[in-house]
């Protein structure tokens, strides 16, 4: 019945104005036009169930629609304060977040059960500040926490279409400041990957993009959160080497560090259409779908990297992983300095105790990587 309203609503909302501006009274006088409906069959027979389900006529069933749609649409500030408290629930619903758990999370703003229950007195307590931490917390966005926006989640947060090795870093980065990092490759369902590279038309049009999860934990309560990354056709060769070439970085960095504390793992999703198109619009919370992902066909990325070996080897990706992997134990640390910029701290320990400090990720992997390379370890022992 909800939507139903929110689609009479959409209708005559353009009408809104006018009415507001004419001010007409019910009881105003002048001339009474009779008022008939002509539904479809399909529409009348709905709404007859409804009325019976209800145990009013269908008559009242339509009028109470119409009304409750009128005092949304002239109700415009309720209905918004209403979607604010209905979407911060949902979020905590939907990441299986318990109510004593939910008011841990949120007691630094006054929040306690009894008010977790209490539309109104939680909605007294909702500043600018909270919606800013629920959208950090959950990756949504704050415009659809606030109820102006359809669209709950960015899409174009994590960029991996020309730029392969930023995809690769950013990956390193979440594993590494949590502990670990799952990635889901999502493809389109029912679309042939061989003939989708062969022929780019609608029909055999391939989406095919990335979702990221980790483990975030707030005052105690550890829970999943999703991350967004944007989406692009397989079809496009040029799309395709970008996509192959990260396949083949998870491959590698799964095989030297599947036991680690940071390790990635990745599993290839087929979704269909009804699921990936809200999904790669921002419209779904991947927290929704989580549990149903291995309920949908599996592939493997793994299989389709052969013809990128070349390409591979010309960049940085094995050097990245040499970074972590050569030399003595690292522990990495991302830290903000007293002028709001970030830097990345390597703490070596075993033979050799060591605290270097570095500008990006990237500069740290690549000097690790040439600091503890074979060649130079050679020269090392050579000249020992």
């Amino acid at each position: 019945m909800y939507t139903l309203t929110r689609l009479i609503q959409s209708l005559i909302s353009s009408g809104h104005s006018k009415a507001a501006q004419e001010s007409v009274s019910a009881d105003s006088e002048g001339p009474k036009e009779l008022t008939s409906i002509r539904l479809k069959p399909s529409t009348r027979a709905y709404l007859q169930a409804q009325s019976d389900h209800l145990g009013i006529s269908l008559s009242q069933s339509i009028n109470m629609i119409i009304d409750g749609v009128v005092e949304l649409e002239t109700s415009p500030v309720k209905n918004s304060f209403d979607t604010i408290y209905d979407r911060i629930m949902m979020l905590f619903d939907s990441h299986g977040i318990m109510p004593l758990d939910r008011r841990r999370m949120l007691s630094k703003y006054g929040v306690t059960t009894a008010i977790l229950k209490s539309r109104d007195d939680f909605l007294d307590l909702v500043t600018p500040e909270m919606i800013s931490d629920l959208s950090d917390w959950f990756c949504v966005r704050q415009k659809w926490l606030n109820g102006v926006s359809t669209e709950i989640c960015e899409t174009r947060n994590i960029i991996w279409y020309k730029n392969a090795e930023g995809m690769a870093l950013t990956m390193l980065e979440q594993a590494l400041l949590n502990k670990g990092l799952k990635v889901y490759v999502i493809k389109r369902h029912g679309i042939d990957m061989q003939r989708a590279e062969e022929i780019d038309d609608n029909i055999n049009n391939l989406d095919m993009g990335f979702i990221f999860e980790t483990n975030r934990t707030v005052a105690g309560v550890t829970f999943r959160r999703f991350e967004i990354c944007e989406f692009q056709r397989w079809n496009y060769v040029r799309c395709r080497e970008h996509l192959k070439l990260i396949f083949k970085f998870l491959d590698q960095y799964n095989e030297k560090f599947r036991h680690s504390g940071t390790s990635i793992s990745f599993d290839g999703i087929s979704l269909d259409d009804e699921v990936l198109e809200p999904l790669r619009n921002g419209k779904l919370l991947p927290a929704q779908l989580r549990d149903k992902f291995y309920h949908h066909q599996i592939w493997y990325p793994e299989d389709y990297t052969a013809d990128v070996n070349h390409q591979y080897l010309s960049m940085d990706f094995e050097r990245y992983l040499d970074g972590l992997k050569n030399g003595p134990g690292k522990y990495f640390t991302r830290k903000t300095t007293k002028y709001n910029s970030t830097e990345w701290e390597v703490k070596l320990y075993g033979s050799v105790e060591e605290t270097l400090t570095y500008y990006s990720l990237s500069e740290a992997l690549l000097d690790q990587a040439q600091r503890y390379s074979k060649t130079n370890q050679n020269t090392l022992n050579s000249n020992s």
